[in-house]
């Protein structure tokens, strides 16, 4: 197995990005122990994420009576984090394993397994999460047009051009080598792609506030379009998911901002930074389905049916 013998006059192996390269950064003790801990940190939430949203995406897949379009992208959602669960997060903690262990041909190997998946998977994260915001806009907007335009299988039509739009960009970012102009793309995106959702909440705000303000006539003819405490309920489940995302994804962007520089030197301290950063990322895929079992009330009771009647099928 190889290990520290590798040639340092390039500036990183030929098998990853130059911009996730950090063999050479000196550790002392304590940001070893801190990496070591993350290292487990994320093991554990690699199985919590893969539990949970596997029962989210079971639920869903089995129970036709929640089979809606705005459950279908919740759907897509659990998806996405749970190949972060599954694949995603445990190849971050043994990349960086090897990395402590300077083991280089098992660093480049899952090293690659996490670039590959992370730029597939987070993309699709970002966009369906939008969609989720768009969605409560169109209904909200559309009235009663939302249920004739709005259907299941339009979603998933969406859900493919999501998944395809994805590759498409980890291919992209995976095959080009301006280390600087992917960094900048990246942030402008997440910025713009926060800026959106934040668009159409305030969009949704105005509407919501406006009819609490109407006349009892003017109420009445609201609610015969859209039953608005329902809305109002999807719409709070979707700040905290908007939310959780913020908290998630913010720091990781501002840590992008500002090593925009892929040629800087990466020290100690910026290692730690980024072992914080993308563990965070990762956190995301844990949150958003107990956010579902909390606020979807027919996902939880859907997921305690289908528990009850394995638990009636297996019992001798």
């Amino acid at each position: 197995m190889e290990n520290t013998s590798m040639n340092h006059s390039k500036p990183h192996p030929p098998c990853l990005p130059p911009d996730v390269y950090s063999l050479d950064v000196h550790r002392g003790f304590y940001s070893n122990g801190f990496i070591l801990t993350f290292i487990i940190i994320n093991a554990v939430l690699a199985f919590i994420s893969s539990c949970n949203n596997f029962v989210i995406i079971y639920t869903i897949a089995r129970t036709a009576s929640i089979q809606v379009p705005s459950n279908i992208l919740v759907l897509g959602l659990a998806i996405s984090d749970f190949g972060v669960g599954i694949l995603a997060q445990p190849a971050y903690s043994i990349f960086k394993f090897f990395e402590m262990k300077r083991f280089v041909s098992l660093y480049c190997t899952f090293g690659l397994v996490n670039s590959y998946s992370n730029w597939t998977l987070a993309p699709v994260s970002f966009f369906t999460i939008t969609a989720i915001t768009v969605d409560r806009f169109l209904a909200v907007h559309l009235h009663l047009r939302y249920l004739e335009l709005v259907t299941v299988r339009k979603y998933g039509i969406l859900l493919g051009y999501i998944w395809v739009m994805s590759v498409v960009i980890c291919t992209c970012r995976m095959q080009l080598s301006h280390m600087s102009f992917i960094r900048v793309v990246g942030v402008f995106s997440l910025v713009f792609l926060i800026t959106l959702n934040l668009f159409f909440l305030v969009k949704i705000f105005q509407v919501i506030r406006r009819h609490s303000i109407q006349i009892h006539a003017q109420q009445q003819s609201v609610q015969q379009s859209i039953d608005m405490p329902r809305y109002k309920k999807s719409v709070n489940t979707m700040y905290y998911v908007i939310g959780a995302f913020l908290v998630c994804y913010v720091p990781f962007t501002g840590m992008m901002a500002v090593n925009s520089d892929p040629n800087e030197k990466i020290t100690q301290n910026k290692l730690i930074m980024m072992v914080v950063t993308e563990t965070l990322v990762m956190l995301n895929g844990v949150l958003n389905p107990i956010i579902y079992f909390w606020r979807i009330q027919e996902i939880r009771h859907a997921a305690f049916q289908l528990f009850r009647k394995s638990f009636r099928n297996v019992q001798p």
